[in-house]
């Protein structure tokens, strides 16, 4: 077994296309509007209706 341990900072999956924070609740806008959410569907509202800077379109 090897001894090398990696520590990884917080922008480390961002190449794997994973959003950092800053971008997180566009992206999660984004997927919910495209309807990418489905089974997650009520996670995403609760936090997007939780950010004051989000208003989710309930027409579509």
């Amino acid at each position: 077994m090897s001894n090398v341990v990696f520590i990884l900072g917080a922008g480390a999956s961002v190449q794997c296309g994973a959003p950092l924070m800053k971008d997180f609740l566009d992206t999660a806008s984004d997927l919910y509007k495209l309807n990418k959410v489905r089974e997650a569907r009520k996670d995403f509202e609760n936090v997007l209706l939780s950010s004051q800077d989000y208003v989710l379109d309930w027409k579509k």
